[in-house]
């Protein structure tokens, strides 16, 4: 039986023990080594030269092991990475569009499984007929039960990173709160001040006042009508043009309701320039927009930034800033150094400036889907309609002013 490492190395210490033991004793005799001794003292070098190749042959052994255990390890992380799939929303509408016909396979089923248990969660009523996406808001996997693959969380539709990705009010510093469950209640505090003192002197009484302003779900639908032959293709390209239609949408009406002046109800949140209805200065000066700005020094807020509508960026990249200046108000997208956004979804001839962090806008869970293969069948077409769930709150009243420029 091979020695073990430990064992080889013991039993080298042992020899070399022995030899100096001989050297010793022959030392303290004054005298050479015997015939024998000296016989010995060769058997124990020939020894030791043995036992250090096995040594060397059981390094080379184990790093040879150790090689084929990492290229082993590889090979199995390659294969578990192999097993991962993408998911299909094509497949998905197929299925729910005629789920007695369209079989499903068991990565299908374990996507909509998990976004059915998240959805279950917020509490939301569903019309039936269709599915539910998990929201994907970290990166994680999907596991199949009986297959043990995974399905890639991040080919999963995920609508809130691509509005936190593209959209002008995450671009401006809006805060978006992904993931919510229930009414959730945002506390803004007033009043906070602090003071001065000397190390014995009491600190001067403060009474901070504290409010709150809830988020509760409310239903942004977006429906796409789709043809059933775009349906029944397989194209990596279908498929990112759904998907884009669809983000497109949600973003497109959230944008331009958050930026409008559409009034607040049950169903909706209130436009920003309604909430600032009667508050808005009309700018056609340089000397105007200061005014407008000065609104806001002194004020503890966050950075700042200007939301502009096309008329409103036009109109100041022809205003020019005092009367004895050459320089424009807007340019290379900044409004007099300050960083400036431009959407077609601002309110015509409007604009907004302050500190966008305040704008909290929250998201509750799974993504909602209505197949209707019924109501346009006559056309050959399929009527999807996505639900997302979210709604919108300004914490700070203030942190944000608003302006308008003449129409032109």
């Amino acid at each position: 039986m091979k020695k073990t490492s430990v064992q080889i190395k013991e039993a080298i210490a042992a020899l070399k023990e022995e030899a100096k033991a001989m050297t010793a004793k022959a030392r303290t005799d004054v005298r050479m080594l015997s015939e024998t001794e000296s016989q010995r003292m060769d058997s124990i070098k020939r020894e030791i030269a043995t036992l250090n190749e096995e040594q060397r042959q059981l390094e080379a052994d184990l790093e040879k092991a150790k090689s084929i255990n990492i290229q082993n390890n590889n090979n199995s992380k390659q294969e578990k990475e192999m097993k991962k799939k993408p998911f299909s929303l094509v497949q998905a509408i197929r299925y729910a569009s005629d789920p007695s016909h369209v079989e499903a396979s068991e990565e299908l089923r374990a996507v909509l499984e998990a976004g059915r248990a998240e959805f279950a969660k917020n509490g939301i009523a569903t019309a039936g007929g269709g599915f539910q996406l998990p929201s994907v808001t970290e990166e994680r996997t999907i596991t199949v039960g009986t297959e043990g693959s995974d399905v890639v969380a991040t080919d999963l539709l995920d609508v809130v990173g691509e509005i936190r990705n593209r959209s002008i009010l995450t671009q401006l510093g809006a805060d978006f709160l992904p993931g919510l469950v229930g009414d959730v209640q945002m506390p803004v505090g007033t009043n906070v001040t602090a003071s001065w003192e000397s190390e014995i002197v009491a600190v001067n009484e403060q009474t901070p006042t504290f409010s709150s302003k809830v988020l509760s779900p409310k239903r942004l639908a977006a429906m796409v009508i789709l043809s059933n032959q775009l349906l029944r293709q397989d194209s990596a390209g279908v498929e990112a043009f759904i998907r884009r239609s669809i983000v497109d949408a949600i973003m497109a009406k959230l944008e331009s309701t958050l930026l409008g002046n559409a009034a607040g109800s049950t169903t909706q949140p209130a436009g920003l320039f309604y909430l600032a209805s009667g508050s808005h200065t009309v700018v056609d000066s340089f000397a105007d927009l200061c005014a407008l700005e000065a609104l806001l020094d002194g004020k503890a807020w966050g950075a700042k930034k200007y939301a502009l509508s096309p008329a409103a960026k036009s109109a100041f990249r022809s205003m020019i800033k005092g009367t004895n200046a050459t320089g424009m108000v807007y340019a290379n997208g900044e409004m007099d150094g300050t960083p400036a956004l431009d959407s077609a979804n601002v309110l015509a001839n409007h604009f907004a400036y302050g500190d966008w962090s305040q704008l909290k806008i929250g998201q509750w869970g799974a993504i909602d889907f209505t197949v209707d293969a019924a109501t346009l069948a006559h056309a050959a077409q399929t009527r999807l309609i996505v639900n997302f769930w979210c709604d919108a709150k300004l914490l700070l009243d203030g942190a944000l002013k608003f302006g308008t420029v003449s129409a032109e």
